[in-house]
C-alpha cells in the first residue's frame, strides 16, 4: 500500500475511536426531563396569598416535578385565598369544591389520605376568576 492510503486509513481509525469515546463517555450530562423543569417553574410562578401553598415545611417534588398537598391542608387555606381574591361566600363554595374535585387518593393507600396535585389546584383556581 502506498503511504497516503495508510495515512487516510489511520485518521479514519483514530477519528472513529475519538467518536466512539466522545459519545460514550461517562461525564456527560443528560437531558433534563422537560415536563418536571415546565412544572417546577409553573409552580414558582404560582405564589402569592391568592394561590394554594405547599405548607410548612413545603413538600419535595416527585420524580415528575409534581407537589403534592394534602387535601386537609388545602381546604385550611381557603379562607386566606378568599379573603386575597376579595371573594363571598359562593366563592369559597367554588374553592371547596375544586379541591374535592382535584383531591385523589395516595397510590399505595397505607400513606396517608387524599392528596392535590397544587400545580392543577391552582391553575383550576385561575381558571375559576
Amino acid at each position: 500500500m502506498n503511504t497516503p492510503l495508510r495515512i487516510f486509513l489511520a485518521g479514519l481509525i483514530l477519528g472513529g475511536l475519538g467518536a466512539t469515546w466522545w459519545f460514550t463517555r461517562d461525564d456527560a450530562e443528560p437531558l433534563p426531563n422537560e415536563k418536571k423543569v415546565a412544572m417546577e417553574r409553573l409552580v414558582a410562578s404560582q405564589t402569592g396569598p391568592a394561590y394554594f401553598h405547599p405548607g410548612d415545611p413545603a413538600s419535595a417534588p416527585d420524580e415528575n416535578g409534581i407537589v403534592w398537598i394534602d387535601a386537609a391542608a388545602a381546604r385550611e387555606q381557603v379562607d386566606r385565598i378568599v379573603a386575597a381574591r376579595k371573594g363571598d361566600k359562593d366563592m369559597k363554595k367554588r374553592i371547596h369544591k375544586l379541591v374535592d374535585e382535584a383531591s385523589e387518593p395516595h397510590p399505595s393507600r397505607t400513606v396517608g389520605g387524599e392528596r392535590v396535585n397544587l400545580a392543577r389546584l391552582n391553575l383550576a383556581l385561575d381558571i375559576e376568576k
